[in-house]
């Protein structure tokens, strides 16, 4: 069995304190933009045998939700994203990368 996270939407931050104008004008193709801290920690849960719950991006809002997914450990943890290897402490908890 097989965990797909999306780095797309596992790790944008929260823009709680910006307007949705101001969430409209973020660059969310910068390293910023996301929350590796709690991608590390939610990874490292997985990795484990823990379950994580991940929070939910909302494209049409440009925020997070209120809501979660659980997400339930696998053999296999699938991450993707355009920038899940700008991090070394992420990459570190890889073990076959595939540029």
């Amino acid at each position: 069995m097989t965990s797909l996270l999306s780095a797309t939407t596992l790790i944008i931050r929260a823009h709680n304190d910006l307007s949705y104008d101001e969430r409209t004008r973020l660059n969310y193709d910068h390293p910023d933009s996301f929350d590796t801290d709690l991608m590390i920690g939610d990874i490292a849960k997985l990795s484990n045998g823990e379950e994580a719950d991940i929070p939910v991006y909302d494209f049409s809002i440009h925020n997070r939700t209120d809501s979660t997914t659980h997400v339930f450990p696998k053999n296999v943890i699938i991450v993707e994203g355009i920038l899940i290897l700008a991090n070394r402490e992420l990459r570190d908890l890889m073990d076959i990368m595939v540029l």
